[in-house]
Formats: structure tokens, sequence, C-alpha cells
């Protein structure tokens, strides 16, 4: 609060300003896991059904399409709608990184033409936290990247732009645009209510339900300053499917022992 009297109320600059912000970073005892409207958005995908619904939404509508010509805005904005869901899986990123995509800065490819690596890579300054964004696409989401650019795209682009996601009036689509575009595709197409930033969620719940503890692979997927930032967010998510690998072990165990025991000698300790 002091902070932000200080920069837009008393109009302080330089030092003095810096000084007042390193105290507060001092001060900030940190996010401590998940608020609880997120834990019970979290809750949908302890459904399988759900889970598998919306990991498959981008080849269902993928299949739909891919066979027949792109002509109508409203096919190739089904295709749009596909990629952000798929990209948002693999590289789950913030929603300005994603309305921000460009072709030419922002995916790069070992080869012009045919069969290549392709990377999506966003540079620190453009990211909230400092830290750069770089994957390498799946088969998958290039197969879908390319179509959407070759057959999607050029219906939906009314403009010169290198805007991935282009708006109708120039540059790209605003952060807000595509957040209840793609609510209103999983919605429509899946029957789960998601805001896009729930995903870097349901990323680290689905990966740390299948390996509880594994923070640090997590916080390079999210790209978090610390792995301290990560056990804090999320340290709890997997606890149900810890205690299920755990019951597993037990059982394993279980099975490999015999139903009959010797009884023990008398006198016998």
């Amino acid at each position: 609060m002091l902070t932000a009297m200080a920069r837009h109320w008393v109009k302080v600059k330089g030092e003095h300003l810096e000084g007042l912000r390193a105290v507060c970073r001092r001060l900030e005892p940190g996010k401590s896991g998940l608020t609880d409207k997120n834990r019970q958005r979290l809750r949908q995908f302890d459904d399988p059904h759900n889970v598998r619904a919306l990991l498959t939404v981008p080849a269902r509508i993928f299949a739909r399409h891919s066979t027949r010509p792109v002509h109508s805005a409203r096919d190739a904005l089904e295709i749009q709608n596909a990629l952000l869901v798929e990209l948002l899986l693999m590289v789950p990123m913030r929603i300005g990184n994603l309305a921000g995509l460009d072709l030419d800065r922002n995916i790069l490819r070992t080869r012009a033409r045919g069969k290549g690596v392709v990377h999506l890579f966003v540079p620190g300054e453009d990211v909230k936290n400092g830290m750069t964004i770089e994957a390498e696409l799946p088969l998958e989401t290039v197969k879908l990247l390319d179509f959407y650019i070759e057959h999607s795209r050029p219906v939906l682009l009314t403009h010169p732009s290198s805007a991935l996601f282009p708006s109708p009036s120039g540059g790209s689509k605003s952060r807000h645009t595509l957040a209840l575009q793609i609510q209103k595709f999983l919605l429509r197409e899946c029957g789960l209510r998601i805001n896009v930033h729930l995903f870097r969620h349901i990323a680290a719940k689905l990966y740390l339900e299948a390996h509880p503890g594994a923070y640090g692979l997590i916080r390079l997927v999210h790209g978090h300053s610390s792995v301290e930032t990560t056990t804090r967010s999320y340290c709890g998510t997997e606890t149900a499917a810890a205690m299920r690998h755990f019951d597993e072990h037990v059982l394993r165990l279980r099975g490999q022992q015999p139903l009959t025991l010797e009884r023990p000698r008398r006198g016998s300790r």
C-alpha cells in the first residue's frame, strides 16, 4: 500500500521508490497454496472423463476439419480455438504471452520447409516474471499449427499482420477477447468451466498426481524463480494421488506374501 501511495500519489521516483520496493520484497511472505476458488475449479479434473475431454478436444476438432477445405470464418475460428487450447496444454503460459504470439518472433523453425523442429520462444523481457519461455513443440501440435496457418488464419486475416492470432481490426487479438473465446469454446465442446490461467494449475495437478513431489519439473514448466515458489503454490494438490501410490505399494507388497504363516513355537519370542 505504501509503495502504491508513493508511486501514484506522492509521485516518488528513482532510488526512493526502489528502496520501498526492496522493503516490500523482504517482507513478502509469499503465496501459500491455491485459493479456495481455484481448488474448487480443479476438482472437476478429479473425474477422468473431464480430463479426457480436455486433453482430446484439439485432436477432435482437427479431425473434424482436416479432411475438408476451410471456407467459413466459423470453421476457421473453431480451429483457432483448438490451437489455443493445444498450446495452453503443451506450453502453459499466461494469456498475455499467448495473445501476443508472433509468427516471426515467437515461432522458430529449423527448416523453412518440410520436416524440422519447431520451437515456441518468448524472451524473458516479454514474460511477467522475466523467465524466458522456450519449448520444442510436439509433432501433433506442429501439425495443428501448420494446418491453422495454412488454411484457417488466411480466412481470419483482414489486415497484413504477423500475429499468430490476428484481430479483425489489425494487430493481435486482445487477451480479454481470447480469454472469453477459449472459455466459451471449452464450455460448448467439453462442458467444462475453465479460465485461461487455470491451465497452469491443471498442468501442475495432472503431472504431480502422476509424479508426487516433482516440484522441480513444474518449476521449470511454469518458469518460477525458485522451487520454493512452486512448492508453496502446489504442495498438497497431489496428496490424494500420493496416498493412492502408497496404497498401491502396500497392496503390491501384500500380494507378494503367502496367505498362510507358520505358527510361532511355544516359548519363542
